[in-house]
């Protein structure tokens, strides 16, 4: 008697590895035949980053000046 294979159920294995379904994954096979999802996370513009970042400042100035 050949041993029952059991497959995995992929939505379940997904969402372990925090990649949503639906969602835009990388996708990376390597020689050994294993496969790795790294799901794309959003990025801001740098722009975006910048304004955040001058405002965060402006606000935090007093703490930034007791810290210095």
């Amino acid at each position: 008697m050949s041993p029952k294979r059991r497959t995995p159920n992929i939505q379940r294995r997904i969402s372990n590895e925090r990649v949503e379904v639906g969602g835009q994954p990388t996708v990376t096979v390597h020689e050994g035949g294993s496969i790795v999802l790294t799901p794309l996370r959003p990025t801001i513009a740098p722009k975006t980053a910048a304004a955040a970042a001058k405002r965060l400042i402006k606000k935090n100035s007093a703490l930034f000046k007791r810290l210095s």
